[in-house]
């Protein structure tokens, strides 16, 4: 089980956390944590805690600004890679993005199949080419 698998089984046994000031956390009930479970959140504890934050950060912020969490910028696997990674300044920019996500598509003229990339410079829309581009 990988740390997504891992994040995910957490949610779907709906376990509560914990989370310590040292960025240590606890699940309950103990008793809905399987020993293959247990294994996988030893291995993968610090993406899992990342996963943690970011999920949580995107829901605050969806609810805070009430951003619809069905017209959300679809993730590269780069974005989903710096989310795992702990990188803050990434999660604020794609919230930042999403926030104005339906102008930025339509300033962009994307009706679909875009993506967001992030790199050291910030945050890239990757979009497809239209047919007058390709030309």
């Amino acid at each position: 089980m990988d740390a997504t698998q891992t994040y995910i089984e957490i949610v779907d046994r709906g376990l509560s956390v914990k989370l310590s000031e040292d960025w240590s956390f606890a699940l309950s009930p103990a008793s809905s944590i399987t020993p293959e479970l247990r294994a996988a959140i030893k291995e993968h504890k610090p993406q899992v805690l990342c996963l943690m934050v970011a999920n949580h950060m995107l829901g605050t912020a969806a609810e805070a600004l009430r951003l619809d969490l069905n017209n959300a910028p679809p993730e590269s696997s780069e974005m989903r890679q710096a989310y795992e990674d702990g990188d803050p300044d990434a999660l604020v920019e794609y919230i930042q993005v999403w926030k104005h996500w339906d102008e930025l598509q339509e300033a962009q003229g994307i009706s679909g199949g875009s993506a967001l990339v992030a790199d050291k410079w910030g945050l890239i829309l990757v979009a497809p080419a239209t047919e007058d581009e390709e030309k």
